[in-house]
């Protein structure tokens, strides 16, 4: 019985040393989980304002374009009626 009860004596001494490293841990884990949904939640934020710009500047850049292709079919019509004017008197 005396084996047995320093046994459980035993036992229960190290579940008081392990039981407050659980409680930690699982606060450690719940305090890293709270920064990484935060940094998370930080980097949408940087990331959709990034998407905005690019679709901004996409715009602008089609609008551009839509410009330069709508001028060169514009002096492309001219070059070609002048061109047919000159060979039908």
């Amino acid at each position: 019985m005396l084996v047995s009860d320093r046994r459980k004596r035993a036992n229960a001494i190290a579940l008081l040393f392990i039981v407050p490293s659980i409680g930690m841990a699982t606060c450690m884990l719940h305090s890293l989980n709270k920064r990484i949904s935060l940094e998370q939640a930080e980097r949408l934020v940087q990331i959709q304002a990034q998407m905005d710009s690019l679709y901004v500047g996409s715009m602008e850049l089609n609008e551009r374009m839509n410009s330069i292709v709508s001028e060169f079919e514009r002096e492309n019509n001219e070059r070609f009626c002048c061109t047919l004017q000159n060979l039908c008197p």
